[in-house]
């Protein structure tokens, strides 16, 4: 039996980027921000002997910004866009851990992904190495990310207000 628990920031596109694959006996949708909860989660399923696949959505933080902004205004679920930017971050780096954490256990994989699609513009997500998450790999958000994007949250809610 698996287990797959979904990982990314809000507006990663977890539903997008996992539409295609396979469905497991079970899935979690969450960010897996809490690398502590996640750890003890995933403990738990291999405890009752499930096999666990984490699958982490990554998204460029403009295309989840433009996201959040597409989803509130088709579906009324809006998340606070200041805090976007950290909460990338925090589900990445929480990956990150997680990655090494269970490097060793047969029974917990990772698929990690990078959607490059937005509702409007459907892409499939490509496969990504965990060397590009990590620090200095091309996907690796950054603190300097984090704070630039902070500040460009208001600009771009007052730019794309649905």
């Amino acid at each position: 039996m698996q287990v797959r628990f979904m990982a990314g920031g809000w507006a990663a596109g977890k539903t997008h980027a996992l539409e295609h694959m396979p469905t497991p006996e079970l899935a979690w949708d969450g960010t897996l921000r809490d690398a502590v909860w996640a750890a003890g989660m995933i403990d738990l399923a291999l405890a009752e002997g499930w096999n666990v696949v984490i699958a982490y959505v990554f998204r460029d933080l403009e295309l989840a910004f433009y996201g959040a902004m597409e989803r509130a205004g088709a579906e009324g679920r809006m998340v606070p866009l200041a805090e976007l930017p950290g909460m990338h971050r925090a589900v990445q780096h929480s990956v990150l851990g997680l990655t090494a954490l269970y490097s060793v256990e047969p029974r917990v994989s990772f698929l990690l992904l990078h959607n490059l699609g937005t509702d409007r513009v459907r892409c499939e997500p490509l496969k990504i190495p965990r060397d590009e998450l990590d620090a200095a790999g091309g996907l690796h958000y950054t603190a300097a990310h984090e704070r630039y994007y902070f500040q460009a949250a208001p600009h771009i809610g007052k730019a794309t207000s649905p």
